[in-house]
């Protein structure tokens, strides 16, 4: 093949990867999202056609807080204490007593489930924890519910006499999911995801406080949009005519 066959050949095909990649990128949206701005049971404020969702399980006890937090319109969010809730002081020890915030999704169709974002924060208005340190981790049924299928995690610190307000880690927390093959290309079948918690101290004190808010959960549809079958029936014609020329021009 010469070259400059060569060059259009290479400037068709990253046209069409480029093309395939956008459409496969297109139709993003939040399939789930958790404010703590109803009441009664916590549901979705967003519902979609990719998949059906349920309420919030608060597995972990605590509850909605009427203090305005990030979602200030809403003017709530999740908080559990130290005392009376206790919260468990591992990863470990959420697992076993079930110190999570879960839900679960069901797809309509083949999904590919790009990311899960929440904001995360803590108190400490004690004068003895020094350093209260609260912590999160994200796990899913794809992979199992044990401390070695974490997925992702993080935690977010604050000094002693801080204040009892709600302090929050900047910027919050978003996982991404896309590299997780088991939830990718989905199955038509149930997917539980569970936000498990933990700090670093046994002292009991209502001034120790986690706090969760806006917990959303973007998706995609796995199968491709007509765009991009497009995308591919036009790279296969461009390299069909390049080959039926070079396959003339070599007779």
């Amino acid at each position: 093949m010469n070259s400059p066959l060569r060059t259009r050949l290479g400037v068709f095909f990253a046209v069409a990867a480029s093309l395939c990649a956008a459409a496969l990128s297109s139709g993003q949206e939040t399939i789930a999202n958790y404010d703590f701005a109803n009441t009664g049971t916590q549901n979705s404020t967003v519902s979609s056609s990719l998949a059906t969702v349920s309420a919030l399980s608060l597995s972990a006890g605590g509850g909605r807080s009427a203090t305005a937090g990030l979602d200030a319109v809403a003017g709530t969010y999740f908080k559990t204490q130290q005392s009376p809730n206790v919260i468990a002081d591992s990863l470990e020890a959420a697992i076993t007593t079930n110190h999570y915030l879960g839900f679960t999704i069901t797809p309509t169709e083949s999904l590919n489930i790009l990311s899960l974002g929440f904001d995360f924060g803590v108190s400490n208005n004690t004068g003895t924890v020094t350093t209260y340190t609260g912590s999160w981790g994200v796990f899913a049924s794809t992979t199992g519910f044990t401390s070695g299928a974490i997925l992702d995690t993080g935690s977010y610190s604050r000094t002693n006499n801080t204040g009892g307000g709600a302090f929050w880690v900047s910027p919050s927390p978003l996982v991404d999911l896309s590299d997780v093959p088991s939830l990718q290309n989905t199955v038509v079948s149930p997917i539980e995801f569970r936000i498990y918690f933990w700090d670093n101290s046994a002292t009991a004190s209502s001034t120790l406080v986690v706090r969760f808010d806006e917990i959303s959960l973007t998706a995609a549809s796995a199968i491709p949009e007509p765009s991009t079958y497009a995308a591919l029936i036009g790279l296969a014609a461009l390299g069909f005519v390049a080959l039926r020329r070079r396959q003339t021009r070599s007779v």
